[in-house]
């Protein structure tokens, strides 16, 4: 049995590596439906991958955002905005946040049948 994949939109930036690590593929299509990760300290109109779903995907993104989020401070709150299913939700990052919130955001919305199991 294969595992679920959905269509999402995410930065450019991270493309090459969730491919590379086995956690999506390319899609054949431009609409990503319902699912976006924008994180406004990412650049690009982003790309449509098809993620897989599953903690390890979650856990991945969220430290690939939260790193290149380190890698390019800027003196002003960044936002980080999630879009799925279960609506949409936007958190400020700043020094304080976590790789944990934005686990929980991202599952909140790209995932909200694990949020419970987490």
């Amino acid at each position: 049995m294969s595992t679920p994949k959905i269509l999402v939109r995410v930065p450019d930036d991270l493309v090459p590596e969730l491919v590379a690590a086995g956690l999506a593929e390319q899609a054949t299509t431009r609409r990503s439906g319902n699912w976006e990760v924008v994180a406004s300290w990412l650049t690009g109109a982003g790309t449509v991958i098809s993620l897989l779903q599953g903690p390890e995907t979650i856990g991945w993104l969220a430290k690939a955002l939260f790193k290149r989020k380190k890698d390019n401070p800027r003196a002003s709150t960044q936002y980080l905005t999630a879009k799925g299913e279960a609506g949409e939700l936007r958190i400020p990052i700043t020094e304080s946040t976590s790789v944990e919130d934005i686990e929980r955001l991202l599952t909140a919305t790209l995932f909200p049948a694990d949020r419970d199991k987490r």
